[in-house]
């Protein structure tokens, strides 16, 4: 905090938010309210009160409160853009918000809000690495799922040039990278980039909660990729995983498996297993609840 109070510098005052509110400091955002009282109308301080705002949107359930947080947010980072015209971070915040609005809506509007903004902040970001980083990374998200696997690959190969801050980071980079190869029918360059992420979670405890789902991922891209053998041996490894599970899905995921498995060895040659697997979805089908 007391680094804050020496500088207007957005990106750090967002570190200190975030670090306060991980270390479980209850008075953050008083903290914010007491250095601000004698300037309520200070563009730094309207931007802390829209990353406030913007932090808790993805976990805002009610669709009526979160356009009213989000019509707040943006009205902050309206005055803060007044005052702060070239600053990334509230360019990037205003990106993120709007890219929530169209997580909720589907509003192609906010989907090219969204995206103007993080390639202004792309531009005004240009000297910093961590900027960047960030940028390159949301701008890719918003590209793949507007469609536009093309663009977010570039956006993707500008991020690959630049450090991770995590291995979760890493691991979010490599599987959305896959995504986008794949449905650029890119199989074999998707199965590659597959195989690196199933390597960083075999090499980090950390990211071992996301096993299943990278197995799962390798696996279709292996098949797709002519690679039914390599495909039947990931889905293997997944088995135990997906026997193990227990939450409510885990039916559907069981029967999603046979079919996944009986279609590998379909595409193995091997008939055999193939009709065994489809023969365990049917029975898993069968004595599902109806709806």
């Amino acid at each position: 905090w007391g680094a804050t109070l020496q500088t207007d510098d957005l990106e750090s005052h967002a570190a200190y938010v975030e670090a306060a509110l991980a270390e479980g400091r209850a008075t953050v955002r008083q903290d914010f309210e007491k250095r601000y009282k004698d300037r309520p109308d200070d563009p730094v301080w309207a931007f802390v009160q829209a990353y406030f705002l913007a932090r808790d949107l993805p976990a805002q359930r009610d669709a009526a409160a979160f356009e009213t947080a989000a019509g707040k947010a943006l009205a902050h980072l309206d005055r803060a853009d007044a005052g702060l015209p070239n600053a990334w971070p509230a360019s990037l915040l205003r990106g993120f918000v709007e890219h929530q609005r169209w997580l909720r809506s589907g509003s192609p509007d906010a989907a090219a809000n969204a995206l103007n903004r993080y390639l202004l902040a792309i531009d005004l970001g240009r000297d910093n690495p961590r900027a960047l980083a960030t940028l390159h990374f949301q701008a890719a998200l918003l590209q793949a799922g507007i469609g536009n696997d093309a663009s977010a690959l570039r956006h993707l190969a500008a991020r690959e040039r630049l450090p991770f801050a995590s291995p979760e980071a890493e691991l979010s980079f490599r599987m959305l990278r896959a995504g986008c190869q794949f449905r650029q029918d890119r199989d074999r360059e998707a199965d590659a980039t597959a195989d690196e992420a199933r390597a960083l979670v075999d090499g980090n405890a950390a990211l071992e909660r996301y096993r299943p789902f990278v197995l799962d991922r390798a696996a279709e891209y292996a098949l797709a990729a002519g690679n039914a053998d390599k495909a039947l041996e990931l889905y293997a490894k997944l088995r135990p995983l997906v026997a193990a599970a227990t939450a409510p899905e885990a039916g559907v995921n069981r029967m999603k498996l046979e079919v996944a498995e009986g279609a590998a060895a379909l595409a193995a040659g091997k008939s055999e297993a193939a009709l065994k697997a489809f023969a365990a979805a049917r029975a898993l089908l069968a004595g599902m609840p109806e709806g």
